[in-house]
């Protein structure tokens, strides 16, 4: 049996996690020559949304290195955290990610194991409960796509 990886909280786009980001970078480089599967369990990106023409720069190795991990055989599938929830075509056709939708469950060897980010699970979180629910309905972000200028839609997270 491949092996399979899991992987989670990268934070790609911080400049904050430079060395991470390098490291994770070594690490795809490293999948390259073998063979397996690779889940990705939230906040790849420290922000990641789609508008209809732009995707977020500063990020382009990390998708060239998953896109030859896919071109080579490898199952790569990625499940939204709260820092990039709102993934899109652009990862899934033109990366060739699978993006199964928030959880889900892997079977391996009559196992099955749940896989998540996990952020709002829990149920004390009422806060951050509500304002996901905001955050992650079509219409705020048929909002954010279409009545704000990528750009500033970016400089908005990083306030």
């Amino acid at each position: 049996m491949a092996p399979i990886y899991l992987v989670s909280d990268i934070h790609a786009g911080d400049p904050a996690g430079e060395a991470g980001r390098r490291d994770f970078l070594d690490f795809l480089c490293f999948l390259e020559n073998q063979k397996g599967e690779l889940f990705i369990l939230g906040d790849l990106f420290d922000f990641w949304f789609e508008w209809r023409h732009v995707v977020p720069k500063g990020v382009f190795d990390i998708l060239y290195h998953l896109r030859r991990l896919v071109d080579a055989g490898w199952r790569v599938v990625f499940l939204p955290g709260n820092h990039d929830f709102a993934p899109g075509a652009f990862l899934s056709q033109e990366v060739g990610i699978e993006l199964p939708g928030e959880s889900m469950v892997l079977e391996v060897e009559d196992k099955r194991y749940f896989l998540s980010h996990g952020d709002g699970l829990a149920a004390h979180d009422r806060g951050y409960r509500v304002l996901k629910r905001i955050l992650h309905s079509p219409l705020s972000q048929w909002l954010f796509r279409h009545f704000l200028h990528p750009d500033w839609g970016l400089s908005l997270i990083h306030i």
